[in-house]
Formats: C-alpha cells, sequence, structure tokens
C-alpha cells in the first residue's frame, strides 16, 4: 500500500483535504469519490500526490543521526516515536505547499463547468405559461366596421359636406372640365365656389 496527498475543490470551495491509503492514484481517487458520495468528479479540480515513504524514512535517518549526534555531546536525544512524527510532519507539510500550489494553478486555468441541464421531474407541476393577451371585441368590431366603411367608400367621392350631403366630386370635376368655371359649376351642386377652388387646386383639375 501506498500513501497519497489528495486535494479537491470545486467552484473555488475545497471538497477535500486529506491523505489516503492505496495501492494506486486511480484507486486513492475512487475512495475520495466514495468518501466525497458523488457519483461523477465533473467540475471538480484534483491533485493526488504520492508520498514516498522511502523519503520519509530517509528523513527520520537523518533526524535519528542528529539525536545520536546530541546524545555524544550529552544532550539527552528525543524518543524515537518523536524523531519519525517530526520527519513524516515536514515531509507531509512540504507536500501540502507543492499540491496547494498546484491546485491554485489548475483552478486558475480550468474553466468553470457547464451548468446542468435542468432534470424533468414527472411529479412537479409545470411552470404556467405567460397568458396570451386576449382579444377585446369592442375593438375587433370597431376595426371591422372601419374595414368596411373603406371597402364600400367608393375612390373618387371621399366628402361629405358639413350638412352631411354627399358629393359625387366626379361629377363636379366632369362638369368643371366643361364649363371652366367656379360659379356655375359649385351653382351646379349646390356648393360654394372656395369649395370647388380648393378641390379642384388639390386634385389638379386644370392640368
Amino acid at each position: 500500500m501506498k500513501l497519497f496527498k489528495i486535494i479537491a475543490s470545486r467552484g473555488g470551495t475545497v471538497l477535500f483535504d486529506d491523505r489516503l491509503e492505496a495501492s494506486s492514484p486511480r484507486e486513492a481517487r475512487n475512495q475520495m469519490r466514495t468518501l466525497l458520495g458523488i457519483k461523477s468528479l465533473t467540475g471538480v479540480v484534483y491533485s493526488i500526490t504520492e508520498i514516498p515513504a522511502d523519503l520519509i524514512g530517509e528523513i527520520a535517518e537523518a533526524k535519528v543521526s542528529q539525536a545520536l549526534a546530541r546524545f555524544d555531546e550529552g544532550a539527552p536525544p528525543p524518543s524515537l516515536e518523536e524523531i519519525i512524527r517530526v520527519a513524516a510532519a515536514e515531509e507531509v507539510r512540504r507536500q501540502l505547499a507543492e499540491l496547494r500550489t498546484e491546485l491554485a494553478t489548475l483552478a486558475q486555468s480550468t474553466p468553470q463547468a457547464e451548468a446542468q441541464p435542468e432534470r424533468f421531474d414527472p411529479f412537479q407541476a409545470p411552470a404556467d405559461p405567460e397568458p396570451a393577451a386576449l382579444p377585446c371585441p369592442v375593438v375587433e368590431r370597431v376595426q371591422a366596421n372601419v374595414e368596411e366603411r373603406r371597402r364600400r367608400l367608393p375612390r373618387g367621392r371621399p366628402s361629405v359636406t358639413t350638412d352631411g350631403r354627399t358629393i359625387d366630386w366626379r361629377a363636379v370635376k366632369k362638369l368643371y372640365q366643361r364649363n371652366r368655371s367656379l360659379k356655375q359649376t359649385a351653382a351646379a351642386f349646390d356648393l360654394s365656389p372656395n369649395t370647388v377652388k380648393a378641390r379642384a387646386r388639390k386634385e389638379g383639375w386644370a392640368q
């Protein structure tokens, strides 16, 4: 068995920071996933580093040598358990510093995980759609009446006098073009000469 140090985070939050014993980094990763209770590591940034037992042993031997040197000098040496514990702690701190630096680099270079699509829940009532604008019967009736009047109103005969009489301007124009007299034309249709003059100028009867 080997000893692995694992640090994992998601969205800038540390999810796991501990040591695990496993035969391989893959097994250590699976153990971490089981401990976190998640099925997938999507969106999780993690770093796995093996803590070599040989290196810890070398540090421990160095500490033992220092303790023996102190003993030769007459100073009481620390216990063997304390020597090993101090050596292991120093190595773990060094490994942790490297892991945190590597994790920070990965977090900066890895884009945030995309938001998971919303799952369909058959037991959840669907959200009410926005109500469509209801037609107004009054407005529709007025618009229909306007369109009907437009269809029935002959082109070229659009005017009604102030006293309610409908003027056949085609006939007025035809008479004016024959006699070229505003007064005679106006008198024939019981209109004022100014009214006939304004209409003739507007529609260009003299042309």
